[in-house]
């Protein structure tokens, strides 16, 4: 498959970010307006995300589904033996493990009524169960380690750990569970709630917290929540924003932008997001604020995704297909907004890292293309790798090219220099390097693979 159109490159306050914008072109001979437009088949779910994640039927009854998922999470679905990555639209029925690591979330959300449940770092949770009633629903999840954030649409969520457990009938709670310090803290943000164990209970309502401390210890009175745990739920919660009242919005209301025509991408959208504010060489210090908004279609409602990333840190993870608007502020205070995205190819963006100085092999830099120069360049590009590879060529055109697992390229790129950069969802960015007018460029990813 070859991908060809427009890259465009924004540069603001030290931000480089590089989008696609896509036509699809099969090498099976689908014109791309079928590729684009042609509503996908939303029953359908592949390992590589081509199409959109399941619709609940009133036959499955209810499931947890994930919609979003940042670096290392992975699930064990009840007949497994064993832990495997986290698949975007995979689905946890009754007895179903996830886990993120370190610097990792999730996000699930409870089908068909809307409920969210946001995985913090380092934690794991079993799906204890699902109660297939649509009219009333009832939910138990288990806690071994670490916090959850739910946004409860309807009926009842129970989350049990070994110290207590905490029940919310209304809106948004937190629970965060330290079995090593045997220490147990919920919040609960908006609506009814509730802690409690053998030793006592205790309800919450709007802006009041809770805890457990000891294995043989009650739960604490009822007091207000601190600053800190608002602004937990501020980072980990976008759809809390609302509620919390602060002295400025994190983003301005803005005149939000339509997508073009009503084609719906069906490829998930993979980000890459490197905050290089680290206070070195007059670069500004601080976290990097980013939300992806994923605007509402045929195939799933409005979300959002909101990332705090730390000095130093890179944030990856895969959002459902759709097209998003992308919303920055950085460091140093600037805010962006907004860019129209489709989730066609992944989103790169790095904070205070400026455009990397492209040099040749013999360690010179070259001069800027020859847009003159009308020889053109042979390409072959051999994917054994089990992940897609990305290309792009910037010179006297644009050029982007999408390889899937075991598939080889060919042809010529229109004539003139290039500046060629590859990545993989999974890798580093490669390059960019410079392939001069005329040449014969060969590249063969995982050459020991058959």
């Amino acid at each position: 498959m070859i991908l060809l159109d427009t890259i465009l490159v924004h540069r603001f306050s030290g931000l480089l970010l590089v989008v696609a914008f896509l036509l699809v072109f099969s090498a099976c001979g689908i014109p791309s307006s079928e590729t684009q437009s042609e509503k996908p088949n939303p029953s359908a779910v592949s390992s590589q995300g081509s199409t959109l994640p399941p619709t609940p039927t009133a036959t499955i009854g209810r499931v947890a589904i994930f919609t979003s998922i940042s670096n290392d999470v992975q699930a064990r679905p009840a007949d497994a033996a064993t832990f495997a990555p986290a698949v975007l639209g995979q689905e946890l029925f009754g007895g179903a493990e996830a886990r993120s690591g370190d610097d990792s979330r999730a996000r699930l959300d409870l089908e068909p009524d809307g409920t969210i449940v946001r995985l913090a770092p380092n934690s794991l949770l079993t799906v204890g169960e699902i109660d297939p009633d649509q009219a009333n629903p009832f939910t138990r999840l288990e806690l071994f380690f670490g916090q959850l954030w739910v946004i409860l649409n309807g009926g009842e969520l129970e989350i049990e750990t070994s110290l207590g457990i905490a029940s919310v009938r209304g809106s948004y709670m937190s629970v965060a569970f330290d079995p090593g310090k045997k220490t147990i803290f919920v919040t609960c943000l908006e609506g009814h709630c509730a802690l409690g164990n053998a030793y006592g209970m205790v309800e919450l309502i709007d802006g009041q917290a809770s805890g457990i401390e000891g294995e043989a210890a009650p739960p604490s009175a009822p007091r207000g929540m601190s600053d800190e745990e608002y602004q937990e739920w501020i980072e980990a919660s976008p759809e809390a924003e609302s509620l919390i009242v602060v002295d400025d919005s994190l983003f301005p209301d803005v005149t939000l932008p339509q997508p073009p025509g009503d084609s719906v991408p069906v490829n998930p959208l993979y980000y890459k997001f490197f905050n290089g504010c680290d206070g070195y060489e007059g670069r500004p210090l601080g976290k990097w604020i980013i939300r992806i908004l994923r605007l509402p279609d045929d195939y799933g409602d409005s979300t959002i995704e909101q990332l705090f990333i730390a000095p130093g840190d890179t944030v990856t993870g895969v959002l459902l297909p759709g097209w998003y608007l992308l919303m920055d502020i950085a460091p140093g205070g600037d805010v962006h907004v907004p860019d129209l995205v489709s989730s066609g190819l992944p989103i790169l963006l790095n904070a205070c890292v400026p455009s990397p100085v492209v040099v040749t092999p013999d360690g010179s830099i070259p001069p800027p293309p020859d847009r003159g120069t009308q020889a053109a360049t042979v390409y072959t590009l051999i994917n054994n790798c089990p992940d897609v590879w990305y290309w792009q060529f910037v010179g006297a055109q644009t050029v982007n090219f999408t390889i899937q697992p075991w598939e080889t390229i060919t042809g010529t790129l229109p004539p003139g220099d290039y500046y060629a950069t590859d990545w993989r969802s999974s890798d580093s960015v490669h390059g960019p390097d410079f392939i001069p007018a005329g040449g014969n460029l060969h590249v063969e990813g995982c050459p020991d693979r058959p």
